[in-house]
């Protein structure tokens, strides 16, 4: 007998294969103990030492996954003829993520995709502009997971569409000259498009985030009513949760359009119908415990559950404004006309049990019995399984299950559960008021622990504590733990001020989201900071949602001072709205400060760098020792900006081949990452070439590199620099200290403005601890140890 064994764990003891659930290994008679044979055999042969190590040929060098659309990819170009099968293979994800030929806007992997799937070839017309939009669409709403696709996959098709232009007054490159403590104006303005001669009002905050955001200019392209339509329903679901918009930045045009009633809503008279419950009937978070919804508006019970969607559960999610859906939530909220016991049920109520058939069975509301059953249900399992509280869902039945009950005075809570459950009404008498209080003293907080019955028949929760703020006098935002050049400025920055004698700064990691103080401390979580100058030393890009994360986590400070690195001569005109979540720029270099004043729209300062210099003293260098120079640089960057060909052809005009006593080495930190420029990583040292292909084993490539590295180490470089970026596949500790020049000039800005805020009018006594004893090592763990150690 021939038995294949494939999928088989052998740490689960009743999985057969994890390629289906027909068997298991307790139906399989004999079979079974050939698997506990195999299991014994493989766990004897370094199962537990080998589980971990990844199919050798399931990615590519870089990591990354290779997926079976790929694999069929390349058997359709060697069945037509046109790969080689003996040729070595040297394909890579970037061949996959090129433009399949002769069909415009799709990689060679995402079309291959919709060849495989007879679903995706149904459902999306890829030869139509409309069909392939439908297909970004889908591409843009999936798990990317759930669908076996590699993101990175379905990144680069999206790049292919090109971007529509801008169909109202932009926002991205329109310079707010107002205080950037009142930024949030700005994100509220509505703008304004006029699509299919329908005038929309959207949201400034999302109107920038479809500027700033290539995904959403693919797949909304806004020429359309359907198209806007469905970028609004994205931005008031998605689009909050994302943190592109803040609820309570929906304008009053755009919130009178999603209010006025809709033209289908004359059709029925039931279920109040506005604009925006049409907008958004086709969003599906929240939707699971509520059939019948995909028949709006047609059908009666599809009016129901969309209505309770769109009125209770969409409001309490996302934080839409009370106005936003006060007709349908009026309508829910209103007495349904069905009471018994004490005790009624509002619309709401009534159109959940219409929702479900297995409710209508188990709790008939034409009995008290039956409707204080339904009532009891709700509490304990469809409130919970809605994620809606009692107090949103009616608040009205929340005051009567709180308030005594005449005549024994039982809470309502009480009452009702003597009501609906019968071992109740058989151990107690109804006159037994104090024997079935004792009941609920010794055996109601057990039996519905973590219900809303416990919470009601409990007493009120206090309130939380409100944490006193903490005052600072600088924070410093930035990426405190990652391996980056951006993440080197916030620590060395952190370092400069230690040098400069101020501790009382808090460090802001965004990565991490967490709020240190100087000795590397976390805040308790919710604590306010109310700082007199935050240094945030990330990127115009990005400015928008800094400013979101430090508004999320109660970050206020009266001066914001973007820290911003750039390289070139003017700043990318869809970057100007950065400007205005701050009131200074400071700049690492003369030339960035030229680019950045060029705008006119803040205070820019030329603030060099800090810099930490190595412990140990550099070796006496030899007078006839060669010069050398090391530009270091990361593929995972935008590599048209680091550039690196340009350094070794500029080497090569300054020293030609045949001059010797220099050598310069251009060595790649992310050639093993996800890299962003692709090609090879280009050394030259002593004066001649070498290419590092990122094809070529690991260890040599590895090997080659480390020797490079350690000839330039040891040649104590004067006329170069040593900038390691540590990058993910480097064995280094994130933060290797930067080697560049011997200024002060960021410690003593940093006293500068210490000088400043002291003389200032609004200075306030935190800042009397701005002197002191330093930052401690402790804050360095947290930050990254090259900073330490460099400190």
């Amino acid at each position: 007998m021939f038995f294949h064994f494939s999928g088989i764990d052998p740490d689960d003891g009743a999985s057969l294969s994890r390629h289906q659930d027909r068997f298991s290994r307790a139906d399989i008679g004999a079979a079974a103990e050939l698997c506990a044979a195999f299991v014994a055999t493989v766990r004897a042969n370094f199962w537990a030492a080998t589980r971990g190590l990844r199919y050798g040929f399931g990615s590519f060098a870089d990591g990354r996954p290779i997926e079976p659309c790929m694999r069929r990819w390349l058997l359709a170009e060697i069945d037509a003829g046109r790969r080689d099968p003996q040729a070595p293979l040297t394909l890579t994800g970037a061949d996959f993520d090129a433009p399949q030929e002769g069909v415009p806007g799709l990689t060679r992997a995402m079309h291959q995709l919709w060849r495989d799937r007879a679903d995706l070839r149904a459902g999306f017309d890829i030869a139509t502009p409309a069909g392939l939009a439908a297909f970004y669409r889908w591409l843009h709403r999936i798990d990317p997971a759930a669908e076996g696709i590699d993101p990175r996959s379905i990144a680069a098709t999206l790049r292919l569409a090109a971007p529509p232009p801008v169909p109202f007054a932009s926002l991205a490159t329109r310079g707010w000259t107002g205080p950037a403590a009142m930024a949030a104006e700005f994100l509220a303005e509505e703008v304004v498009l006029l699509v299919e001669a329908v005038p929309f009002h959207l949201p400034g905050a999302v109107a920038l985030a479809w500027e700033r955001r290539g995904d959403l200019r693919q797949i909304y392209r806004l020429d359309t009513r359907a198209s806007v339509e469905d970028f609004l329903a994205w931005a008031l679901t998605a689009g909050i949760e994302e943190g592109e918009l803040d609820p309570a930045w929906i304008g009053p045009h755009c919130l009178a359009a999603l209010v006025a009633p809709a033209a289908v809503g004359a059709l029925h008279g039931d279920v109040p119908i506005t604009e925006g419950m049409r907008i958004l009937r086709g969003a599906g978070a929240a939707r699971a415990f509520l059939p019948h919804w995909q028949g709006f508006p047609a059908d009666r019970l599809g009016r129901l559950a969309h209505g309770l969607w769109y009125a209770l559960l969409a409001p309490h999610r996302f934080g839409w404004p009370a106005a936003m859906v006060a007709p349908v939530r009026a309508y829910f909220a209103a007495p349904s006309g069905i009471a018994g016991g004490g005790y009624a049920l509002n619309r709401a109520a009534l159109a959940l049990w219409e929702l479900r058939a297995d409710l209508q069975a188990g709790f008939p509301l034409d009995s008290d019995a039956g409707l204080c059953g339904f009532l009891l249900w709700l509490l304990e399992h469809g409130l919970p399984e809605l994620a809606l509280p009692l107090a949103c869902f009616d608040p009205a039945l929340e005051a009567a299950l709180r308030r005594p009950v005449p005549p024994h005075g039982l809470p309502g809570v009480l009452d009702l559960l003597y009501r609906a459950r019968a071992d109740l009404r058989a151990a107690f008498a109804p006159e037994d008021a104090a024997g079935l209080r004792a009941w609920a003293e010794a055996h109601l907080a057990a039996s519905y622990a973590g219900t809303m019955l416990a919470e009601l028949y409990a007493l009120p929760p206090l309130p939380p504590p409100q944490l006193p703020p903490r005052h600072a006098a600088i924070g410093l935002t930035g990426q405190l733990t990652v391996a980056s050049g951006r993440g080197e400025d916030v620590r060395t920055a952190a370092a400069a001020l230690r040098a400069a004698g101020c501790v009382d700064i808090l460090l802001i990691d965004r990565d991490s989201d967490a709020i240190l103080d100087a000795e590397g401390v976390p805040l308790p979580p919710g604590m306010p900071v109310e700082l007199a100058v935050n240094l945030v030393f990330l990127n115009a890009d990005t400015a928008v949602a800094d400013w979101r994360a430090l508004r999320a986590h109660g970050v206020v400070a009266r001066r914001s001072i973007g820290c911003w690195a750039w390289e070139l001569a003017r700043l990318p005109a869809e970057w100007r709205h950065g400007f205005a979540f701050y009131d200074e720029i400071w700049a690492a270099s003369a030339f960035a400060a030229e680019a950045f004043a060029a705008e006119a729209l803040r205070p820019v300062r030329r603030v060099p760098p800090a810099v930490i210099l190595p412990g140990p003293a550099a070796p006496v260098r030899s007078p006839n020792a060669p010069t050398h120079f090391l530009f270091a640089f990361d593929y995972r960057s935008y590599i048209a900006r680091k550039n690196p060909e340009a350094v070794i052809a500029a080497f090569h005009r300054a020293f030609p081949p045949h001059r010797a006593g220099c050598a310069v080495a251009a060595e790649d930190a992310g050639c093993g990452g996800d890299a962003g420029g692709g090609g090879a990583s280009c050394g030259i040292v002593r004066g001649s070439a070498h290419r590092t292909d990122r094809r070529e084993p690991p260890a040599q490539r590895d090997a080659g590199a480390a020797r490079r590295l350690r000839r330039l180490r040891l040649a104590a470089p004067q006329r170069g620099f040593w900038a390691p970026a540590g990058g993910g596949n480097v064995a280094r500790p994130p933060g290797d200290p930067h080697l560049l020049c011997r200024h002060h000039g960021f410690r003593d800005a940093c006293v500068r403005l210490c000088d400043r805020l002291r003389s200032g009018a609004g200075a306030t006594g935190c800042l009397s601890r701005c002197r002191g004893p330093g930052l401690g090592r402790a804050g360095y763990r947290h930050g990254g140890g090259g900073a330490a150690r460099g400190a």
